[in-house]
C-alpha cells in the first residue's frame, strides 16, 4: 500500500510540472511591477479624462441666506434676505485645452512603453530563472551518477579489503572519494531546490513548482542592429519621452494665445422695492463673453517655453547615450556568443575524448592491463569535463538571453 502511495505521488508531482511558456504565462499574471505599471496607465487615462471635462460646459449652482440683526438694519434693508444663481460657462477657445489633451494622450503612449519594457524583462527574468533550474538539475543527475560510482567503488574495495586484496590506504581513499562524492551531491540538490525556490518567490507560488525541460542551447539566428534599434523597448521609452517633451513645449505656448468663455446666468433675489418700501423679488439673466488675455508678463511665458526645450534637448541626448550603450552591448554579446559556440564546440570533443578514455580504462582495468588508479582519474576527468560542457551550455543561453532582451518587444 505504501508503495503505491509513493508512486501515485510521483505520478501526481510530475504530471504538474510547468514548462517555460507555463512559467512566463504565469508571470505575467502575477507579477507586481505589471500591475502597477497597469494602475499607471489607468492612471493616466483618468488625467485625460479630466482634460477632456474643459471642453464642456460648466453649470454652476449657487444659493446664499443672510440674517440681519435689528440694530444693523436701517430700513432700507430685509431682515432675511435670499439670492440664488444658476450659471452655465462654456470655453470658446482655449489652446492649453487641445493642447494638454495631446499631451495626455502622449503620455499614455509613454506609459505603454514602460509596461511593455516591463513586461519584456519579466519574461527575462523567468526564462533565466527556468535555465538556471535545467543547468542545477543537469549537474545534480551528474552529480548522482558519480556517487553511484563511488559507491559502486567502495563496497567493491570493502570486499577486497575483507579478502585481503588490497590494503587500508585504498580502503580509507575510496571511503574519502565516496564522502566528497556525497558532499558535493548534497550540495548540488540544494542547489537546485534553491533555484526552485527562486521562481517559487518570484511567481508568488504556495508550492516549489516542478520544471519540464533539459538543457539545451537556444536556437538563434543574426539579428542586425536596425532590429534592435527599432525595437528595443528600453529606446522605446526613450523615443516617448522624446515625444512627450515635444508635447509640453506646445502645452507651455499654448498659454500665449487668449482665453474665451461664454457664461450665461440667471439669478434671482430679494429687495427692498422703493418708493413703497416693500420686499420685493428679482429674477433674470445676464449673458457675458470673456476675454482673457495677458499681453506682457515679463517674459515669463517666454522663459517656460525655453525650460520646455532645454528638457527636450536632454531626453535627445539621454536618447543617443543610450543608443550608444546598447550598440556596444549588442556587438559584445555577439562576440561572445560566437566565443562560446567555438568553446561549447572544442568541450564537446573534450568530451567525447574523456568518455572514450573512461571506458578504455575500464576495459584495461578489467582484463587486468592497469590498476584502479587510472580509471578513477577517468572517470573524475568525464565528470570534469561534462561540468564544463553543461556550464558552456549554460553561459552560451545567458549571453542568448540578453540578445533577446535587447530586441523583444
Amino acid at each position: 500500500m505504501i508503495r503505491v502511495f509513493f508512486v501515485l505521488l510521483i505520478f501526481i508531482s510530475t504530471s504538474s510540472s510547468m514548462t517555460l511558456d507555463e512559467l512566463i504565462k504565469l508571470a505575467e499574471e502575477r507579477a507586481t511591477s505589471i500591475k502597477l505599471s497597469e494602475l499607471d496607465l489607468k492612471k493616466v487615462e483618468y488625467q485625460i479624462k479630466e482634460v477632456k471635462s474643459n471642453l464642456f460646459p460648466k453649470l454652476v449652482l449657487n444659493g446664499s441666506y443672510s440674517r440681519i440683526d435689528r440694530n444693523l438694519n436701517t430700513g432700507f434693508t430685509l431682515e432675511n434676505q435670499y439670492r440664488a444663481s444658476l450659471s452655465v460657462i462654456q470655453k470658446v477657445f482655449d489652446k492649453t485645452v487641445f493642447e494638454s489633451l495631446k499631451y495626455a494622450e502622449q503620455s499614455i503612449k509613454l506609459q505603454e512603453a514602460i509596461k511593455r519594457d516591463i513586461q519584456v524583462k519579466i519574461k527575462d527574468t523567468v526564462k533565466r530563472l527556468y535555465y538556471t533550474v535545467l543547468l542545477r538539475k543537469e549537474i545534480l543527475k551528474r552529480k548522482e551518477e558519480t556517487l553511484k560510482f563511488w559507491k559502486e567503488n567502495l563496497t567493491f574495495t570493502e570486499e577486497k579489503f575483507k579478502l585481503g586484496l588490497t590494503n587500508k590506504f585504498n580502503l580509507l581513499r575510496a571511503k574519502a572519494q565516496y564522502s566528497l562524492a556525497l558532499s558535493e551531491y548534497k550540495k548540488a540538490l540544494s542547489d537546485y531546490k534553491k533555484s526552485l525556490i527562486d521562481i517559487k518567490k518570484f511567481l508568488f507560488l504556495e508550492e516549489v513548482p516542478e520544471v519540464e525541460g533539459t538543457l539545451e542551447e537556444i536556437p538563434v539566428e543574426k539579428i542586425p542592429f536596425s532590429e534592435v534599434e527599432k525595437n528595443n523597448t528600453e529606446l522605446g521609452i526613450y523615443r516617448e519621452k522624446i515625444k512627450l517633451a515635444e508635447k509640453q513645449i506646445n502645452v507651455v505656448k499654448a498659454t500665449n494665445y487668449p482665453i474665451v468663455e461664454l457664461q450665461a446666468e440667471y439669478r434671482t433675489f430679494n429687495a427692498i422695492k422703493f418708493p413703497e418700501l416693500k420686499e420685493t423679488w428679482r429674477k433674470g439673466y445676464t449673458v457675458s463673453l470673456n476675454l482673457n488675455f495677458t499681453i506682457y508678463d515679463g517674459n515669463q511665458k517666454k522663459s517656460k517655453v525655453m525650460q520646455s526645450k532645454i528638457e527636450k534637448i536632454k531626453e535627445n541626448l539621454s536618447y543617443k547615450d543610450k543608443l550608444k550603450e546598447i550598440e556596444s552591448r549588442y556587438e559584445k554579446i555577439l562576440e561572445e556568443i560566437e566565443s562560446l559556440k567555438e568553446r561549447i564546440k572544442a568541450l564537446r570533443y573534450n568530451l567525447s575524448s574523456a568518455k572514450e578514455a573512461l571506458n578504455l580504462s575500464s576495459e584495461r582495468y578489467r582484463y587486468g592491463l592497469t590498476g584502479i588508479i587510472e580509471v578513477l582519474d577517468s572517470q573524475r576527468n568525464y565528470e570534469e569535463a561534462e561540468i564544463q560542457y553543461i556550464l558552456a551550455i549554460y553561459d552560451y543561453n545567458m549571453r542568448v538571453l540578453d540578445l533577446f532582451l535587447l530586441v523583444e518587444n
